[in-house]
């Protein structure tokens, strides 16, 4: 029989024998149900990361608070073009707004009756159609409805510069005159030269018909030949086989020269000498040259005063500082 002493030993090494047995089972149940739990709290944390990751689609710039409305202004528009193709800066869409909103406060007729009589000049100085205008519109990427707001805005920007500046802008007789002394242009001597050509006569020696021309020459009978005009010619201008011309006077011609084909004769039709330029000759240019400064200084003290009518929240540093760039350029032309 089994005495106590082996019974107990017995018993021992069979629970010994199950926990080894059945321990890696155990372990491996363990392990199979945390490995799940980690792919999916690795799953959650991509899932979050990719719900902070966003695509910035646009972004607002800068907010206007103008007297007649507010405008929000974003990223996107400064890369568009203007309704010319042109390039647009961020100062420029300000200004333009800004413009646009004192056309309404001085009650200017920018309805679209007025928009429409707008196009409709357009259409007839470059000869377009309705879908042309619509043609334009989309190369510069507006729809229809978008470029005749583009128009609009363009129609109070000219007529409110109109209004505030160019109206105002006035150059005095005194002050061209001034400027004509101050920058007098001297016209050099001209020379209005003519030529004659006569070919070879096929059934008559060259000598001989060359003394024919001769005696036509002096004769005064020059105008029977067919002369072309060189136009006017600068002294500096004249070649080197020309040179003899400045020691003739208007009405004097040469005497025939043989050359390739024929005979040629010059003659001096008219001369000018030297002398300063007219004031009425230059008088418009003179005037343009004046208003051009003066034209920009009041563009930009226009410019500077609405925007100092309207209170602008820019969200770009960078976009801040050239908002208000032309201020010094003021400066300087005061």
């Amino acid at each position: 029989m089994m005495n106590m002493h082996h019974f107990f030993l017995l018993f021992w090494s069979i629970i010994f024998l199950q926990e080894f047995i059945y321990a890696p089972d155990s372990n491996l149940k363990e392990t199979a149900d945390k490995a799940p739990s980690a792919e999916k709290e690795e799953q959650q944390q991509k899932d979050v990361e990719k719900e902070n990751v966003r695509e910035c689609i646009d972004e607002i710039v800068a907010i206007i608070y103008g007297s007649e409305r507010t405008r929000v202004l974003c990223r996107s528009e400064l890369v568009r073009l203007s309704i010319d193709g042109m390039p647009r800066t961020f100062r420029g869409i300000v200004i333009e707004e800004l413009v646009y909103q004192d056309a309404l406060r001085n009650h200017m007729p920018i309805d679209d009756a007025a928009v429409d009589k707008y196009i409709a000049g357009i259409r007839q100085q470059y000869g377009l159609s309705e879908e042309g205008i619509a043609q334009i519109f989309l190369q510069s990427g507006y729809t229809y409805q978008e470029g005749r707001e583009q128009l609009r805005l363009v129609y109070a920007v000219n007529g409110m510069t109109e209004y505030k500046i160019t109206s105002h802008l006035i150059i005095t007789r005194e002050e061209v005159v001034d400027y004509y002394n101050a920058h007098p242009i001297i016209e050099e001597k001209k020379y209005n030269i003519e030529k004659a050509f006569i070919p070879f006569n096929l059934y008559e020696e060259p000598t001989i018909q060359k003394d024919a021309l001769v005696h036509a020459v002096k004769q005064g009978n020059a105008d029977q030949f067919e002369w072309i005009s060189l136009g006017w010619l600068k002294d500096t201008d004249l070649l080197a086989h020309l040179r003899f011309i400045v020691d003739m006077q208007p009405g004097d011609l040469t005497m025939p020269q043989e050359t390739d084909g024929g005979f040629e004769l010059y003659r001096l039709a008219a001369k000018s000498e030297k002398k300063q330029v007219s004031l009425e000759a230059r008088y418009k240019e003179i005037e343009h040259e004046l208003r051009r400064p003066k034209l920009e200084k009041m563009k930009v003290q226009y410019e500077n005063t609405v925007l100092a009518s309207a209170q602008i929240i820019c969200f770009d540093k960078a976009l801040k500082e050239t908002l208000y760039q032309d201020t010094l350029s003021l400066t300087q032309m005061s």
